[in-house]
């Protein structure tokens, strides 16, 4: 081994070893101020997952958190950046920019459906969101991001069977007048700003701030169109050429280089109102605009010319030699054979970043909304009120079958109104006994319509509009009581009244001919030649739910605590939000539930310059919200199994030097289908198997140090953290060629700012070993013989500046 690879860690720590004694000697009479200890000391971190300010260290919950420095260190602009630096979290994309689908310890849901709600309860300001569609905003002007793992079935409740993220954004403050804007310019021609204002209106009474953000970029995908069908083309009256239907309809060539790109905006006006020491309120204006480009999958084809018996298909099979096809598709197959093309003679490209579909992914979300805090002081105990009215309405567009033919193209136009209530009683006294009752309430309304286009597969285009509204009453408490000095118990409980109605129909649309001019051909959805209602259906669900914790902690010190929990989360039952053709395949789901286990650990060594936290659990998951498979072919969501899920998170963080920090997140999660309600071929298809998006080990963390006074008036830092995850199967078919692999990604950042933080200036990358890695497969065996990958972003460079005006 050579002596200077040897020799180069240890010298550089030793330079930062000198940098930090050199630092004191010069500084000595200001070092003097306080001891050794504290220089190397881990800040408290303050947290609310009990809806009280607490210190994370003393709260026995597992909690992962990230301040306002991390969260820019860090680089966090979406929901889903958080999960490469959380132990046992997933997010994933299902088109790119939006509609993200949030997993915890292998707890999630794979619906894309604005009816549906995520198992993870998502809150901002303590205002919860109740649908995936909401969750594409951006981070901006945060406080602070708690990621509360395990459910939640308590405190917060509804859908939280996975657990809780709490954003927190910075409230305006009564000490400064003060500005600061953050620019930067980077890769595929990026920029985003954003920035505050925040102004005393009333000295210690009223104040006001004012956020924003805005972001744009090209993509990193280039769409050849048609390019891959030539065969299927033909010229307009224009001389363009353009796609060609088996029906003689056309369709545009869709070619497009750097697509995929963000257009993102957002903004919030927030005030805050002291108007005397017992009396507090806050109220929050917000909004956000996106009309990104959605990703687009690259198709890896498996080949099998007969997996579908509609003529139609033999327009497309004419044209194209059958010994390229592969053998007839297996389950559980490793890879695509060489040559190998989909259904309809499609042949991909070895390019992750090149595809070749006819219909771009567009988006196209608004939201705005308003929140309001009051919190009144009495003796003893203290009363928080949050009201909250949200809508969104989102408009997206994306291919279905990732190919250069028309077979199945959809759209989602839907509109969504939300308004909750929350109303709290709390307990002054945290010591000896503390106790929290509430009430919550909640009301939410789903315009919703699912548009798909099937010239090929379906003969047909069809339509689902349906209008779900949905009302939720809780009432919870929770107490704690100290049993001796050491030992604390809790017990948490939370009664659900909920009830939701669905009133919606599915029309077949326009029945399509035949390229001969033969009469009609009929739809293959309904069998019918004229447009028709299929579907149309109002039902009502009713249901009630108990939920809770009991738990004991005990305190060893002041820097070591354990604690045992069991509790029970539950996630919402209700409705699919999918194109259903028959009153036979429609049905409502039941909640599903969760009972867990947990033995946890907190713990600080060596004068609190050093932290571990371990959590271990066990899981009982139980009528689970599965897509399941009729008799008659058609797929429905349904409570359709139970699981058991076992794992490990551990955090570490350790203060070596005063001006070093070092992380490492461990999360090992181990969830298994333990049973499966539907036909015998699913039942042995899917019983066994791992549950989707739940990498059986993963691993985080950073490096970051900071050289004071590294030229006079100045200070340099630099970070650099990684993520890595082992592979995981994105379906619960476990097939795997839809199997992302493992990987490992490294970003860095490193920053020059002045002395006062007045300003800096500061270089980041991303994915800097350009590694090519699956974040989402999707199955269209059914449709085109192939399966459709979103690879994540290549590497990413750029640059950029803050600055912060003083008072004014």
């Amino acid at each position: 081994m050579n002596l200077k690879m040897v020799h180069l860690p240890a010298v550089f720590l030793l330079s930062i070893a000198l940098n930090d004694q050199i630092l004191a000697d010069d500084s000595s009479q200001e070092f003097l101020e306080f001891s050794l200890e504290e220089l190397f000391e881990l800040e408290d971190v303050v947290v609310t997952a009990q809806k009280r300010a607490e210190f994370s260290q003393n709260v026995p919950i597992s909690i992962t958190s990230f301040d306002a420095d991390l969260i820019k260190g860090f680089g966090f602009g979406r929901i889903w950046d958080i999960a490469a630096q959380t132990p046992s979290l997933d997010i994933k994309n299902a088109y790119g920019n939006a509609n993200p689908i949030i997993t915890i310890r292998g707890v999630g849901v794979n619906d894309v459906n604005s009816n549906n709600n995520p198992s993870v309860g998502i809150y901002v300001d303590e205002v919860y969101f109740g649908s995936s569609t909401m969750l594409g905003f951006p981070l901006f002007d945060l406080e602070r991001i708690e990621v509360l793992t395990g459910p939640q079935g308590t405190l917060y409740g509804r859908n939280t069977t996975s657990g809780a993220i709490n954003f927190t954004t910075v409230r305006p403050d009564f000490d400064y007048n003060a500005a600061y804007f953050d620019f930067s310019t980077g890769s595929y021609n990026s920029v985003e700003l954003n920035g505050a204002w925040n102004r005393i209106l009333i000295d210690n009474t009223l104040a006001a701030r004012l956020s924003f953000f805005g972001g744009d970029s090209e993509g990193h995908i280039d769409n050849i169109g048609l390019a891959g069908g030539e065969a299927y083309l033909t010229q307009n009256a224009e001389g363009d050429y353009v796609g060609l239907n088996p029906d003689g309809t056309t369709y545009p060539d869709t070619a497009v280089d750097n697509y995929g790109g963000l257009d993102i905006w957002g903004w919030r006006a927030s005030f805050t109102w002291d108007p005397s020491s017992t009396l507090n309120f806050f109220l929050s204006f917000h909004g956000n605009k996106n009309n990104s480009e959605g990703w687009l999958k690259d198709f890896q084809p498996v080949g099998n010319p007969n997996f579908i018996g509609q003529p139609g298909f033999s327009f497309y099979r004419s044209t194209v030699d059958a010994e390229r096809f592969c053998d007839e598709y297996t389950n559980n197959a490793s890879s695509s054979e060489t040559g190998c093309v989909g259904g309809v003679g499609f042949r991909a490209d070895n390019d992750p970043y090149t595809v070749s579909v006819d219909t771009l992914s567009t988006i196209d979300n608004s939201n705005v909304g308003v929140v309001f805090h009051a919190n009144v002081d009495f003796d003893g105990f203290y009363i928080s009120s949050v009201t909250s009215w949200e809508e969104l309405e989102r408009e997206l567009t994306d291919d279905l079958d990732n190919q250069p033919q028309r077979l199945v193209a959809q759209r989602f136009d839907d509109e969504i109104r939300q308004i909750t209530q929350e109303l709290r009683f709390t307990s002054f006294e945290v010591k000896q006994y503390s106790w929290i009752v509430g009430l919550f309430y909640s009301k939410d309304e789903i315009d919703a319509l699912k548009f798909i286009d099937m010239p090929i597969t379906g003969r047909s285009s069809a339509q689902t509009a349906y209008i779900q509204e949905s009302t939720s009453t809780s009432v919870f408490t929770q107490a704690e009581w100290q049993l001796t000095d050491p030992l604390r118990f809790v017990l948490g409980l939370r009664y659900t009244n909920e009830d939701k109605t669905y009133d919606g129909k599915t029309d077949d649309l326009v029945p399509y001919s035949n390229l001969d001019d033969d009469p009609v051909i009929a739809s293959y959805l309904t069998g019918t030649t004229v447009p028709f209602t299929a579907f149309e259906q109002y039902e009502e669900l009713k249901y009630e739910d108990l939920s809770g914790k009991i738990g004991i902690s005990y305190t060893f010190n002041d820097d070591m605590m354990s604690y045992v929990s069991v509790s029970k989360g539950f996630k919402s039952g209700g409705f699919d939000g999918s194109i259903i053709f028959s009153a036979d395949t429609f049905a409502s789901f039941d909640s599903e539930i969760v009972k867990v286990a947990e033995v946890g650990w907190k713990s600080m060594f060596m004068n609190r310059s050093m932290q571990l936290n371990a959590v271990a659990y066990a899981y009982i998951y139980e009528d689970m919200q599965l897509q399941k498979r009729q008799p008659d072919g058609d797929v429905v969501l349904t409570n359709a199994g139970e699981a058991n899920i076992n794992g490990l998170t551990m955090e570490y963080r350790w203060r070596p030097l005063a001006h070093m920090d070092v992380h490492i997140g461990y999360g090992y999660t181990k969830a298994k289908l333990t049973s499966f309600d539907g036909i015998q071929e699913d039942i042995d298809r899917f019983e066994g198997n791992e549950l989707p998006n739940s990498p059986e080990n993963s691993l985080n963390g950073l490096f970051r140090y900071e050289w004071t006074s590294w030229l006079t008036g100045m200070n340099f830092a630099v970070m650099i953290d990684f993520s890595y995850q082992d592979s995981t199967y994105k379906t619960l078919d476990n097939i795997k060629l839809m199997q992302s692999g493992s990987y490992a990604l490294f970003n860095a950042r490193a920053s020059l700012m002045s002395k006062d933080a007045t300003w800096e200036v500061y270089f980041w990358g991303k994915n800097l070993g350009n590694k090519v890695y699956i974040t989402e497969t999707t199955d269209t065996i059914n449709i085109g013989a192939g399966y459709g990958v979103f690879y994540g972003m290549p590497r990413t460079l750029g640059l950029g500046i803050s600055y912060h005006f003083g008072v004014i």
